[in-house]
């Protein structure tokens, strides 16, 4: 190859190659990102001010822990 031609093949090649870095980079973060919600989302949630969850039939009266309080104070 001549000199003249491999200077314009890198020019031609060069915005091609900072736009693979750039993604990568932006693919490595996002990938970090995501495992991060994953890893805390119940932290994530309470910061937002909201849940993850919806549940179907929430029964707001339920008290389910009170049974086994109750079990331990009677032993």
């Amino acid at each position: 190859m001549e000199k003249s031609k491999r200077k314009q093949l890198r020019k031609y090649l060069r915005p091609f190659k900072g736009l693979t870095i750039a993604f990568a980079i932006l693919s490595m973060f996002t990938i970090l990102f995501s495992v991060l919600v994953t890893m805390m989302d119940n932290s994530f949630a309470l910061f937002t001010g909201g849940t993850f969850w919806k549940l179907k039939n929430v029964d707001n009266t339920a008290i389910y822990y009170r049974r086994i309080l109750f079990r331990k104070k009677m032993m």
